[in-house]
């Protein structure tokens, strides 16, 4: 994995932005700037901005972070993310990431509200902004406590890859905890 990747990743558990589990976010992060390679990434439901901070160190242009109320560990923050407050089923707030993006996402990834009911909304109203062959990414598809993002993922059809930490990356020296990630990632035909 990417020197650079690595030491952003570092740096966002020391200041306490990231909430995903470590192995997950290296293995997701590494395929999307090597396979994918993006332009234009979103984040919806960024918290305290972790994961906005990594996407933008493998998007090449501008990553969009939508959230209610950002709290954004100033450590986190990034030039080439726009940070767009708002709830994630206005259409208003995606107009406006639309209009901002001036051109088809490549990465999504979903990381809101965690009932399946959001999730689906979410995924219906903000993957037709995907270009063809974009991927889209769920984050929480293995947490028992969000159990409405793996309900929905395994809905899902067409090409699609798991991201699961397990007790054996822990052994080797992952940091986080088992039983609340997971990213699951769909690539749009």
């Amino acid at each position: 994995m990417n020197s650079d990747l690595r030491l952003a990743c570092d740096k966002m558990y020391k200041c306490g932005a990231l909430g995903q589990l470590e192995w997950e976010v290296l293995a997701l992060l590494s395929a999307v700037r090597d396979k994918l390679k993006p332009a234009i990434s979103v984040e919806l439901g960024s918290c305290y901005g972790g994961m906005s901070y990594l996407i933008a160190t493998v998007t090449t242009e501008k990553v969009f972070s939508v959230d209610m109320a950002h709290a954004t560990n100033a450590e986190a923050k990034h030039e080439r993310v726009t940070y767009v407050s708002g709830h994630t089923e206005s259409h208003e707030v995606l107009r406006s990431v639309e209009a901002g993006a001036g051109r088809k996402i490549d990465f999504l990834f979903i990381d809101a509200d965690h009932s399946r009911a959001a999730v689906e909304r979410d995924y219906q109203m903000w993957s037709p902004l995907v270009r063809p062959g974009g991927w889209i990414g769920f984050h929480d598809i293995s947490n028992p406590g969000a159990a409405g993002c793996r309900e929905f993922w395994d809905t899902i059809q067409g090409q699609k890859i798991e991201f699961i930490q397990t007790g054996n990356h822990n052994a080797f020296g992952f940091i986080g905890w088992l039983g609340c990630g997971g990213i699951g990632v769909v690539k749009k035909p």
